[in-house]
Order: C-alpha cells, then sequence, then structure tokens
C-alpha cells in the first residue's frame, strides 16, 4: 500500500491507471484459475475442445500483467523502476 500511496502524492492520474490495471489483472488471474480447473476436470476427450479457452486466458493475464509493469502506454519506465524506489523482483507483490 507504501508503493500506492507514492504515487499518488506523485500523480493521481497515474495511481488510477495503476489501480484499474491492477484490479484487471487479479480478474484475469481469476479467470484463469477457473479456466484452469474446468479444463484439468474436463479429462483427456475434452481437453482439445477447452485448449483455446485456457490459451486465451493465459494471453489475457499476460497482457494485463504487462500493463502493470507498464508506467503509461508507449513509455519504456516501467512501475518498478520509479525514481526513489529500488528495482527488486517483488516491487509490484501485494500492492
Amino acid at each position: 500500500m507504501a508503493f500506492v500511496e507514492a504515487l499518488r502524492r506523485e500523480d493521481p492520474a497515474d495511481t488510477a491507471r495503476y489501480t484499474e490495471l491492477r484490479e484487471a489483472r487479479r480478474a484475469a488471474i481469476a479467470e484463469l484459475q477457473k479456466v484452469q480447473t474446468r479444463y484439468a476436470a474436463a479429462g483427456p476427450e475434452l481437453r482439445p475442445l477447452m485448449f483455446p479457452q485456457l490459451k486465451d486466458a493465459q494471453r489475457r493475464y499476460a497482457e494485463t500483467s504487462l500493463a502493470v509493469l507498464e508506467r503509461s502506454p508507449g513509455s519504456r519506465r516501467s512501475w518498478r523502476t520509479m525514481p526513489g524506489r529500488a528495482p527488486t523482483s517483488r516491487s509490484c507483490a501485494g500492492e
């Protein structure tokens, strides 16, 4: 939560965008988990029919995860490399 508060002080518009992207990522994770559960329960006969749904859910998860890491569309600056923040592998975790 400290990251969001620091971002809010720096740029409220960026905070709103980050929050929206974070929520979209959470929704994509939930959808991916739901599809993975259905895929696992389907059995070998039905899995080929469910494979496109699984790939779509994986794609949405990847897209939303990358969007969270981008500071803004077209920007090379990521959330993890903002001034004042040491780059770590956990910079966005739990925010």
